[in-house]
């Protein structure tokens, strides 16, 4: 089976549009005599129009689309998203190009004279119409072109967005039934654009304005990128969904259909590249419907082993050695940080690049190219992958790639069989050596397809101390956490003394090279609202007693007649202030003025005064009261996990520790000497990092823990490195989350941030992070502390860290021990001790579970007998079987074997996963929902495979399962901004409650009333200091 990789509709509609939708419009506005298109290039057309009278009109430089339903809009493609009219699409008329171009222009046409005579290109300017159409309207887009699939794919999309919005606070419009067969279930966004993007199926087609159904086959319900996942009813819907969208942003070579001059990565990474011979490697495991065109191939086979190593694969991190580096070369060397992924939802950053001689070896000597973790697999539900590198180990012995048809796996015995006749090992798990050592479990290992996708580190890291530097943006989220947490300091430094928008901004490096900054009032946000204010004729003045609000006379503008005061019912507003009264504004109180001198008549005036209050509404309209600044001193990067470093660092790349930090090691050694980066300022530089704290913010900020206070430290490459024992406080995992780094610049900025945001001071405000599972030793570390405490020599060790005796819980020590002897060492000697105890086991943890070479079969669960399932396909019966095998599971205590005994560990000693996910994996599901609302049985795990009919309602669930997640979310960033309103009665403090402070302070004004600055909010939105 092939891909149908074109979309036809686009050139179908547009055709119809210029040679019947277009002439008809025209036919109602102009006397046509005549009408032709004529083609210039592939591009571009003209519009010749035949007046009556002998009068013609040419109109040039039209675009027009190539048979992939490509326009080039100065000089770059573009394409145009159809537009479905309703959410059900077996009813909706689906808008292409043609028909969206027909509205916009009748549109147009609507103010025009009925006939326009001689001047048809002055009132009917169609070229700038059309042009502007391609540039303005949201659904005429940039093509991307990341790779050939990511362009297949934008060609073939549809847009609910026009009709729906892209955020919905309920979840009733994320899935229609008629979606099916029509839209891939798999291939949309995970964000808020969740089912309001979507992908024509490849048994669809849009013909005649409705999106039609030609085949529905199961495998032709499946998108592009779906297609040519192999082992896809073996992988759970949300990594299916995550594996599709990332295949998109893979960086390929550059392909001959693809030209050089278009938007987008593509240009940007492919043009060092002409004339260079790039190889292109197919993958090993194919599914038999992947295009012809070479170029569509951008991955890597890569040798995968699925184990742990040390904590460089925490939380989705990679490890890959040096010849895969220099292997996925494009568009240049690997370096920690980018960003990788599998067609299997698999998506993690490179954290450590390993010489191939220090990487684990295959018997033959074979060294691994990449390393993951094996904590996430029972969790994460996409046992494909594991599966792909079996199939990638037979391919590899037969020379050619294996095909596995979609949504047409092969089974267990088949996969064994093959694997035998090869004498390759029947699981397709193999005993590794790692520096000559044998490792005493074996691991699944195999060759696994992968992508470098754009996410560079090069590209992420950002840092600024001057203004036009690329400084870091802060809102009100990030205040109301700073301010939960106490850290006024912090506060004050952030948004008021580092702020960028502060008149003397531009000399803050050289402030701090001179020495200790000092804080400063007004802060710019509170000198912003005083320059807003004064355009309504409000005043205000800053003194010792606090501010005063007053109602001032005259100002820059007076208007030519008053208007209603935007803030004030039933009062008048003569004057408008401000440097930026807006052109608009001063042409239509220029014209009242002179209608008004001309004695024009009164119905004019009173449409020019009105005009003249609208445009003054506008100019002061003041929206609610918020915290926002651009911070200098700041920088940001994606991270990766740092193993070796302690809870209170953090690695600054080596670029960005010389930008943020320079000026500090300046205060000794000189500016000279660092811009000459001698190793005296090396030696300064270092000293001065020593001494100071860097604030690090992890987004979003939904809880003081998103900041987290560390002593900063050099580190080679691009990547921020980030020690593992925060990441859980700070909701950080190393997918491509990136961080933002601030250097507070004054000395209660400094003492802030190390009383109030280090780790120290976030357990001492809140001891209940250990018993939240915030602080503790956690999944590889967890899973090797348990491990080594089977022996008795093991757990004497831990005991001798732990400095107590300590006793298995039955076979081994899981995580509740673990967190009771942190609480016990924080109630004797407080939060430090604790966290230095955390970090020992950390240590100690990670060692032992990389010396296992513990790994997960891709075969979970096929040497146990089950019970059997149920006849029928009652939901109630099938509802209650899941906890027959859970039955089955919780007698599990066989931890050496090789099928289920590493995931029974993992989760028995709560390092990663639990139960129920196993048991999705080993035996069938139970029920999901289903489009009628109602539930249907799934008869079978992933490990078995599911069957399609089961993968489309599961992928219904799991598509409301994200749509909630989205609104729970939505709905927490709302309560915190709802219950962290300031107290208090003060002007400032109203005014932040209230939906329309200009009415609050103005009617303060009309009062002349003084708010005394009593409360935190408002001290600190004008930049006064609060006692804490």
């Amino acid at each position: 089976m092939s891909l149908s990789v074109k979309a036809p509709w686009h050139k179908i509609s547009w055709d119809a549009f210029v040679q019947k939708g277009l002439p008809e419009l025209l036919a109602d506005r102009v006397s046509l005599a005549g009408y032709r298109v004529v083609s210039m290039d592939e591009y571009t057309c003209e519009l010749h129009l035949a007046i009556q009278g002998g009068q013609e009109v040419v109109y040039k430089d039209i675009p027009q689309p190539d048979e992939w339903g490509r326009f080039k809009v100065d000089g770059f493609f573009r394409t145009v998203v159809p537009a479905p009219t309703d959410v059900d699409l077996a009813r909706a008329e689906i808008r292409c190009v043609g028909e969206q171009l027909r509205d916009y222009i009748a549109k147009r046409l609507e103010n025009m004279p009925e006939m326009l005579g001689d001047a048809v290109e002055t009132w009917m300017p169609l070229g700038d119409w059309i042009h502007a159409f391609f540039t303005e309207e949201p659904t005429s887009q940039y093509l991307q072109a990341t790779n050939l699939q990511d362009m297949y794919v934008h060609l073939r999309r549809v847009t609910l967005i026009p009709i729906i919005g892209e955020v919905d606070e309920g979840v009733e419009n994320y899935y229609h039934p008629s979606h099916d067969g029509r839209v891939c279930p798999y291939c949309t966004p995970e964000g808020p654009n969740l089912a309001r993007i979507l992908e024509v199926a490849q048994g669809a087609t849009i013909r005649d304005g409705k999106l039609v159904i030609e085949d529905d086959a199961p495998e032709k319900r499946l998108g592009i990128g779906a297609s040519v996942v192999p082992f896809l009813e073996h992988n759970d819907t949300n990594r299916v969904l995550m594996g599709v969208n990332m295949m998109r942003q893979w960086i390929g070579a550059p392909s001959p259909d693809m030209q050089r001059d278009e938007q987008g990565v593509w240009h940007a990474y492919h043009a060092q590249y002409d004339g260079k011979v790039l190889e292109l490697e197919p993958a090993l495991v194919q599914t038999g419907c992947e295009p012809s065109d070479p170029h569509f191939w951008t991955g890597y086979n890569l040798l995968t082993a699925f184990m742990a190593w040390n904590g460089d694969t925490h939380e989705d991190a990679v490890v890959i050695s040096e010849s895969a580096a220099n292997r996925m070369m494009l568009p240049n060397r690997v370096a920690p940080g980018d960003k990788l992924s599998n067609r299997h939802g698999f998506k993690g950053v490179v954290s450590r690049i390993v010489r191939d001689e220090q990487m684990p070896k295959l018997s033959d000597g074979t060294p691994v190219e990449l390393i993951v973790s094996v904590c996430g697999l029972p969790s994460r539900l996409n046992i494909g992958q594991l599966r792909e590198s079996v199939a990638g180990r037979i391919a590899k012995a037969e020379g050619e790639p294996v095909i596995i048809p979609s949504l047409n796996a092969p089974k267990d015995d088949e996969i064994r069989a093959r694997l035998k006749a090869l004498e390759l090992v029947e699981d397709g798990m193999e005993t590794l050596t790692v520096n000559g050592e044998t490792l005493p479990r074996r691991t699944t290992v195999g060759w696994v397809y992968w992508g470098r996708t754009l996410h560079l580190a090069a590209d992420k890291i950002h840092m600024g101390v001057k203004p036009g530097q690329r400084d870091q943006g802060l809102g009100e989220t990030e205040f109301l956490a700073l301010r939960e947490a106490g850290a006024f300091g912090v506060i004050d430094d952030l948004f008021n003394t580092c702020a960028v928008d502060r008149d003397d901004a531009d000399t803050l490096a050289d402030r701090v090279v001179a020495g200790p900054v000092a804080p400063t009032t007004p802060s710019p946000q509170f000198d912003a609202l005083i320059g807003h204010l004064s355009k309504g004729g409000v005043a205000v003045a800053l003194d010792e007693r606090g501010t005063e609000f007053s109602l001032k006379r005259g100002g820059d503008v007076a208007l030519a007649r008053p208007v209603p005061h935007p803030w004030l019912p039933g009062h008048s507003l003569t004057h408008v202030s401000g440097r930026d009264v807006p052109r608009a504004l001063l042409e239509a109180n220029d014209r009242l003025a002179e209608m008004i001198a001309n004695g024009a008549p009164d119905v004019l005036v009173d449409r020019a005064v009105e005009t003249l209050s609208e445009r003054v509404r506008a100019f002061c309209e003041l929206l609610r009261l918020q915290f926002q600044a651009r911070a200098l001193f700041s920088g940001r990067s994606v991270t990766v996990p740092a193993p070796e470093l302690r809870y209170d660092q953090v690695g600054v790349p080596e670029e960005m520790a010389w930008t943020l930090f320079g000026p500090f090691a300046a205060r000794e050694v000189g500016a000279e000497e660092v811009n000459r980066r001698s190793k005296k300022a090396e030696e300064a530089l270092d000293a001065a990092m020593a001494e100071l704290w860097t604030v690090v913010l992890r987004n979003p900020a939904f809880s003081p823990m998103a900041f987290v206070a560390c002593r900063p430290v050099r580190v080679a490459d691009d990547a921020v490195r980030v020690s593992v024992a925060i990441c859980k406080m700070m909701n950080m995992d190393f997918d491509g989350d990136q961080v933002a780094i601030f250097v507070p610049v004054t000395e209660e900025g400094q003492r802030s941030a190390e009383e109030h945001l280090s780790a120290v001071a976030h357990l001492n405000r809140d001891p209940g992070l250990i018993a939240r599972e915030k602080v503790h030793p956690m999944h590889d570390a967890l899973f090797g502390l348990a491990y080594m405490s089977m022996t008795d020599e093991g757990l004497q060790e831990i005991a001798g860290i732990v400095g107590d005796e300590v006793e298995r819980k039955g076979l081994f020590v899981d995580k509740y021990q673990v967190m009771d002897w942190m609480a016990d060492a924080m109630a004797r000697d407080g939060a430090k001790a604790a966290l230095d105890l955390a970090a020992r086991l950390w240590d100690r943890g990670f060692d032992a579970a990389r010396k296992t070479g513990a790994s997960m079969s891709a075969f979970i669960g096929s040497s146990l007998d089950w019970p059997d399932p149920p006849e029928g396909d009652d939901p109630d019966v099938w509802r209650d079987y899941p906890d027959e095998v859970s039955a089955v599971l919780a007698q599990l205590r066989g931890y050496d074997d090789d099928d289920l005994g590493i995931p029974a560990l993992l989760v028995e000693c709560g390092a990663r996963a639990n139960w129920q996910q196993v048991r999705l994996y080993v035996a069938p599901q139970g029920v999901t929902r289903n489009d009628q609302g109602g539930f249907t049985p799934l008869k079978h795990g992933f490990r078995e495979g599911l069957t399609p009919e089961e993968l489309f309602a599961r992928a219904i669930g799991a598509r409301w399962g994200l749509a909630n997640a989205l609104a729970e979310m939505l709905a927490i960033q709302s309560d915190l901004e709802t219950q962290s309103a300031p107290g208090g009665y003060g002007v400032l403090a109203r005014a932040r409650r209230s939906e329309k402070p200009g009415v609050v302070f103005a009617r303060a004004a009309q009062k002349g009333e003084r708010d005394p600055l009593t409360d935190e909010y408002s001290r600190l939105f004008v930049g006064l200091p609060v006692e804490v």
